[in-house]
């Protein structure tokens, strides 16, 4: 199956204090880093932004990546972007969205394909190390309505709460420990940028 991708990085990364995908690492930007593993496992790439992030997007990618904003005003979270990404399907006649987080740098290369071998009419999700991974997941184009219609109502209000009412399949994928390592403060960014140079990721 094709699979269009999308990177969620509207978020408002009160705890890190700064706008969250373009904080230097590793050379580049954690979004670059998101990038380089998400978009090799996917036909297409979409970026999930604020409004006021597209300017420095297309100043960074050009017209590389589709730039998809929450019909949400950013009260949603994360499901506005997924709900965004979702919406965005149809311009590609694509079956399927994989959803990637901006702040997990070494996401592992594999992981839509492990994904795919669980696609149906369920979204899939990652668990690693008995976590699940949230934003690591597979949703198939038909969630779209029932899950613009509770966002919208107010009754999902997490993305953890909308796999488990869509009857998500949880994908277990064997992993190095720092695969899913999730950059919040800035302790963890210093601390991916020691994981990068020391090969440990």
């Amino acid at each position: 199956m094709r699979v269009a991708g999308l990177i969620i990085a509207g978020g408002k990364a009160l705890r890190m204090g700064s706008d969250k995908p373009f904080l230097p690492f590793c050379g580049g930007t954690l979004l670059d880093a998101v990038i380089a593993r998400a978009r090799p496992q996917v036909d297409v790439l979409m970026l999930n932004v604020r409004p006021d992030q597209e300017a420095r997007c297309r100043t960074c990618y050009g017209d590389a990546y589709a730039l998809v904003t929450d019909a949400f005003g950013g009260e949603a979270g994360p499901l506005g972007g997924v709900v965004a990404g979702l919406d965005s399907l149809s311009n590609f006649d694509l079956p399927l969205l994989a959803t990637f987080p901006c702040d997990t740098p070494f996401i592992p290369m594999t992981m839509v394909s492990a994904l795919q071998k669980a696609a149906g009419e369920k979204p899939a999700v990652i668990v690693a190390s008995g976590e699940v991974q949230c934003l690591c997941a597979l949703w198939p184009r038909r969630c779209l309505a029932p899950l613009r219609d509770a966002v919208a109502s107010g009754a999902w209000r997490s993305v953890r709460r909308a796999l488990d009412m869509l009857g998500a399949v949880h994908v277990e994928l064997a992993s190095p420990t720092t695969a899913f390592f999730n950059v919040n403060m800035p302790e963890d960014l210093a601390e991916a940028e020691r994981l990068a140079r020391c090969g440990s990721a």
